[in-house]
Formats: structure tokens, sequence, C-alpha cells
């Protein structure tokens, strides 16, 4: 049993230096991964990597990723931006028929106070000639 415990723990030992040393010869995969990982974080678009190891399979898919992000914030902003120049537009519209409201209901309020002149005058007018038919009548009345 101990036998076997050691021809386990003597695997796993060289499994994982075997790995250890496999990874540690190919410093130029991880620094090209690396330094692609600094620009992206440093905001700028890199382009996928040629080679096909299954580190560059996981960096060409966070690259993917990235442009979908990238053309997908693009479409929303642009179609924000348009959403916005439409919004502008009727807002603009909006004020100009405001506008011709309130100019309409400037007349309109000019018109009834001309009215009201107009009506005070005709009723100070009927007012004198009813008095005027008052004083008529009693001197016909004194002159019969």
């Amino acid at each position: 049993m101990l036998l076997g415990i050691i021809i386990v723990l003597l695997g796993t030992t060289v499994y994982f230096a075997y790995r250890y040393f496999s990874l540690k010869h190919n410093p130029r995969i991880n620094k090209e991964i690396i330094n692609g990982i600094r620009e992206l974080s440093a905001g700028n678009m890199r382009s996928k990597l040629e080679e096909k190891s299954a580190d560059h399979t996981v960096y060409n898919q966070l690259i993917e990723f990235l442009h979908r992000v990238k053309e997908s914030y693009s479409s929303l902003s642009s179609n924000v931006y348009q959403k916005g120049v439409s919004l502008a537009k009727v807002g603009e519209s909006a004020i100009e028929k405001a506008d011709i409201v309130r100019a309409a209901i400037d007349e309109v309020g000019r018109g009834l106070e001309k009215q009201l002149v107009a009506t005070e005058e005709s009723a100070m007018y009927m007012e004198e000639m009813s008095q005027a038919i008052e004083n008529l009548s009693n001197r016909s009345n004194e002159i019969s």
C-alpha cells in the first residue's frame, strides 16, 4: 500500500514537473499574450493571434468578444444619437407650433378686448337711446 502511494505521488510529481517545464520553455506565447492583454487594458484594440494553442484560443475568443462589445456599443451610441436628433427635431417643431398657438391666443385676446370695448360702447349708446326714447315718450305725453 505504501508502495502504491509512493508511485502515485511520484507520478503526479513527474506530471506537474513536465507541465511546468513545458510551459517554461514556451515563454514567447505567454509574453505575447501578456503584452496583448496589457494593450487591451490600455484601451487599444488588437487583432487575433495566428497560432492555435489553447492559450491562443482563449485569447482570440477574448478579442472576438471585445470586438462584439465594441460594435454593440457603437451601434447603441449611434441609435441613441439618431433618436436624440429625432427628438430634438420634434421638440423644435413643438416649440414652433406652441409659438403659433401663443400668437393666435394673443390675437384672440386682443380681438376680445376690442369686442368688449365695442360692446360697452354699444351698451352706452343703447342706454342713451332708451333715455332719449323715454324723454320723447314723456314729451309726447305732455303734449297730448
